[in-house]
């Protein structure tokens, strides 16, 4: 019922968790923030043909997230399946339901594999969009 007492107990308990969830929401954005442009490098061992013997797995992401020294909790890394070859990957983190940041995951055999897969996908982004602004240019 709507008694005035259950209407006030209401709208406290309204109050705190409005409260609590803008703490989240902020401690969300910092780390978010924090997290913007963040690259992890995974050195897995694979076959010539580029497939991991294994696979790279949201635990694998969190330990290397948290080694990295950030709080984020592996229910909170979105994939839709485990990673079973080398590459680049964009890994969605969803710290919040209204905040998610977005980290590149670089699966390479070595560091110096790493490297090289790094600046060939910066490579091919920049031509990407320089191909964009001319079309724009043009058009």
């Amino acid at each position: 019922r709507a008694t005035p007492e259950n209407v006030a107990y209401y709208e406290k308990q309204k109050a705190e968790l409005e409260a609590h969830n803008k703490v989240l929401f902020d401690e969300a954005n910092k780390v978010a923030e924090s997290l913007k442009g963040y690259s992890i490098v995974l050195i897995r061992q694979a076959a010539e043909t580029g497939q991991l013997y294994g696979s790279v797995t949201m635990r694998d992401i969190c330990e290397a997230i948290h080694d990295a020294g950030f709080k984020v909790e592996r229910q909170q890394i979105v994939m839709g399946q485990p990673f079973k070859n080398l590459g680049i990957f964009d890994v969605r983190l969803s710290l919040h339901p209204d905040v998610s940041q977005t980290v590149r995951v670089n699966i390479a055999r070595s560091a110096e594999e790493a490297k090289r897969s790094f600046k060939k996908k910066a490579d091919a982004e920049a031509k990407a969009e320089k191909e964009t602004q001319t079309e724009t240019v043009s058009a």
